[in-house]
């Protein structure tokens, strides 16, 4: 017992006189910070008319469709990647229609490359001074029977570095 006491008090000993190892460097944080400023076409709301004599029996997905070509533009110090989105509320019966006033009545923001849907509230990578190719198309919900009269619908177009 004395001897299991006297290797413990050693050890304790052993570990207050050793030396021990520390390490330190030394660390600097750099960066630029720039003012971004970018712009989508000539910084003018959009206003796409669908015309006067939309027909309801005819609004599928095709007809009607109209170009949207919009060029963006960033600060030219800026090589970064940018994130594009359409902004807006869905319409209940399709997610990536923009709602309208109209019930059962729907605009979706389609990719003018592949034709494809583009998701309202989704960001999509885009590289800066790129022009963004959209189609805009009224569609309706496959049980509607849409009213005659104007139809409204709202959007922003968002740009902001990724």
């Amino acid at each position: 017992m004395k001897r299991l006491f006297m290797l413990t008090i050693g050890m304790m000993l052993s570990l207050l006189f050793s030396p021990l190892s520390f390490a330190a460097t030394d660390m600097t944080l750099h960066g630029t910070l720039i003012n971004l400023t970018c712009k989508i076409g000539d910084e003018k709301p959009i206003d796409i008319d669908f015309g006067e004599e939309v027909v309801t029996d005819l609004i599928d997905g095709e007809h009607y469709l109209q170009a949207v070509p919009l060029q963006v533009a960033c600060s030219q110090d800026y090589s970064g990647d940018l994130n594009f989105s359409v902004v807006g509320t869905a319409s209940s019966f399709e997610p990536s229609a923009l709602v309208t006033n109209v019930p059962g009545l729907g605009i979706q923001f389609l990719d003018a490359s592949s034709n494809t849907p583009i998701e309202l509230n989704k960001a999509y990578s885009h590289k800066n001074n790129d022009s963004v190719d959209l189609n805009v198309v009224p569609i309706k919900e496959a049980s509607a029977s849409l009213p005659g009269g104007a139809f409204t619908a709202s959007a922003q177009l968002l740009v902001e570095p990724q």
